[in-house]
């Protein structure tokens, strides 16, 4: 292996010392060396700029002399560190003084010989560690500035990120802010002036605008209104005519696909873009933005607006729905007042004759019984009609108001007399048909009473839709005054085969309330629990006070339970839980909405648990009513 060539500058004004210095070179028969010698300073800094590190003659070491005809000291070193920055140096003096020494290698040199001190050895060992030392600094230095370059390249690419997500935020916040805005409206109008508004104020654009596409067999530009700021009139002219009708069929086909639109137009002399607004049904308009030619759309802004566009999207699909909704909820209450005010007038017209039907009857109870209670001595028809006969037609006990059975009627077995044409009779009819006649008339009493009971209940309905229902606030032991109310459902339920229990705090306070409508209540609830308990089952009745400190009654009755999905409707008028005969219990469906709006006229509340076979009606009031 060849020995590698040294070559060594020697700055040394003593030809003596130099030609030593070469002697002592020379014995080292492993070192291979090149010596250049340079008396002065003057000379040795010429040399080491015509010898550059790049060049095939490039020094490795300089061998320095401090006391130099031209310089001295440590500023001999400081010079040719200077001329010479990458080439290690090695001090040479003939004095033996320690603090220049340090100096010297304090200031750059790798090391400080002296001269009368020298041998080939510590020479050639001390050329051999500067250079090492000076390659080992070198490569140390060119990894720190590698390293300083790339510190300060991630500092760039940390800075330049920092700077991206900071955007990133501010466009998250823009955007949630003009969402937030455009959101808040559910006005069609409203949402796009927002969102122009919006998007003008953050981009800085000379003008913005929201067209709606409205379908009529093909798409058509609606002339926009949502203006954020206005352009000259040329421009805005420019604008509509030559953009909106000579690029119509381009522009319509990009946005139709969801593809912006980004384009200069010379004439105006103005940055166009034009983001689509679509949903799933496809293109509803477009956001329209301007620029001064000059200053464009940056990417950002373009994202931007896409971001505000689907925003616009969505809340002008909620707009809509919005609209529908209201329109129908619109209608559904006109619907309802139509019925409301039908039932109304359909009540007052029905009261007044059903009413005077019901006296008619009681008229006739009074002036017929002489017909009907024949002594044993009449033999003679009084007003044509045998005795004991009156023609009333039988209605089917049980049956639907106004039906007549005629298969059980007392005429359809009549016998008739031919010689007079009148239905014959026999002596012990007389009594039959009086007691028959009495039980058409309970049957017309108390069908009356059934239709007064019924437009009662839509006439006291309409009044507390309207809060025109009257209240009384009287004191009430509930402790005397239940069992009375309670009374008439006593002897019901054992004619049903039920059980009635009733069971009532005797610590009530006194119940500042309107009796009548408290009453109600009640027998509406237990009507309730009479009419859908099966034989065999159980009916309670419950009044106690609250830790609240309200009054609590509670109605429930086993062997029957209100499915889940039909629960909620129990207090809509008119409902009736769907069963395969649903005339087979009868009722109206007005009971326990006319129970609902009393309650809640009386201040209180009212809800229905049903499970496990059992439902459970719990109403709750205050004590001292707040009259509503």
């Amino acid at each position: 292996m060849p020995r590698i060539l040294t070559k060594i500058l020697l700055v040394e004004d003593n030809p003596a010392d130099a030609e030593l210095i070469g002697e002592i070179l020379a014995v080292a028969s492993s070192f291979r060396f090149e010596l250049f010698h340079a008396v002065r300073l003057k000379e040795a800094i010429a040399l080491l700029a015509r010898t550059s590190e790049s060049d095939s003659q490039g020094l490795d070491v300089i061998l320095l002399d401090l006391s130099l005809p031209d310089s001295t000291g440590i500023e001999t070193l400081q010079q040719t560190l200077s001329a010479a920055p990458s080439l290690p140096v090695v001090v040479l003096t003939s004095l033996n003084d320690e603090e220049v020494a340090v100096e010297a290698v304090r200031s750059g040199a790798q090391d400080y010989l002296i001269k009368g001190e020298l041998d080939w050895r510590l020479l050639v060992r001390a050329i051999r560690y500067a250079i090492e030392r000076k390659q080992t600094l070198e490569a140390l230095r060119k990894s720190e500035e590698r390293f300083q370059k790339l510190a300060t390249t991630l500092d760039v690419l940390v800075q330049h990120r920092t700077a991206q997500l900071q955007q990133a935020l501010e466009f998250e916040g823009m955007v949630k802010r003009i969402t937030d805005k455009v959101r808040d409206s559910l006005d069609r109008n409203q949402i796009l002036q927002t969102a122009v508004n919006e998007l003008a104020t953050i981009t800085g654009v000379k003008y913005s605008e929201a067209a709606l596409y409205e379908s009529s067999g093909t798409d058509n530009l609606v002339r926009p209104h949502y203006h954020a700021t206005a352009l000259k009139k040329d421009i805005n002219e420019v604008f509509f005519t030559q953009i909106t009708k000579n690029y119509a069929g381009i522009y319509q086909e990009n946005l139709r696909r969801g593809e912006n639109l980004l384009f200069c137009d010379a004439t105006a002399k103005v940055a166009v873009l034009a983001c689509p607004i679509r949903d799933e049904k496809g293109l509803l308009g477009a956001l329209w933005l301007l620029h001064p030619q000059e200053r464009g759309f940056e990417d950002l802004e373009v994202r931007m607006v896409q971001q505000v566009a689907t925003t616009c999207a969505i809340a002008l699909h909620q707009a809509r729905l919005y609209q529908a909704s209201l329109a129908q909820v619109e209608e559904l209450e006109r619907l309802n007042r139509i019925k409301d005010d039908f039932l109304s007038t359909i009540s007052h017209e029905l009261r007044t004759p059903v009413a005077n039907i019901k006296m008619g009857v009681s008229m006739l109870q009074l002036l017929i019984p002489p017909l009907v209670s024949p002594s044993p001595n009449q033999h003679e028809p009084e007003d044509g009609l045998p005795p004991g006969v009156t023609l009333v037609p039988h209605l089917k006990v049980g049956g639907h108001l106004g039906t007549v059975d005629t298969d059980t009627s007392p005429l359809s077995n009549q016998k008739w007399d031919a010689a007079t044409g009148r239905p014959a009779t026999t002596s012990n009819s007389a009594e039959s048909n009086g007691d028959k006649i009495s039980t058409y008339f309970k049957i017309l009493q108390e069908e009356c009473d059934r239709e007064i009971a019924l437009i009662g209940d839509l006439l006291d309905l309409q009044r507390l839709d309207a809060g025109a229902f009257p209240l009384e606030s009287i004191p009430l032991d509930l402790y005397q005054w239940i069992p009375h109310i309670i009374e008439p459902f006593q002897q019901r339920s054992v004619s049903q085969h039920l059980t009635l229990s009733l069971e009532i705090a005797p610590d009530l306070p006194i119940f500042y309330g309107d009796p009548g409508a408290l009453s109600r209540i009640i027998s509406e609830l237990l009507e309730n629990a009479c009419k859908h308990s099966p034989p065999g089952e159980r009916i309670s009745f419950h009044a106690q006070i609250t830790a609240d400190g309200q009054l609590q009654l509670l109605a429930s009755n086993s062997g029957v339970e209100i499915p889940p999905k039909y629960i909620n409707h129990v207090f809509d008028k008119f409902y009736r839980i769907p069963s395969d005969d649903p005339w087979k219990l009868g009722g109206t469906g007005l009971g326990l909405a006319l129970v609902q709006k009393l309650v809640a006229h009386l201040g209180g509340s009212i809800h229905v648990n049903s499970a496990s076979e059992e439902t459970v009606f719990i109403v709750q009031l205050p004590f001292s009513l707040g009259l509503k």
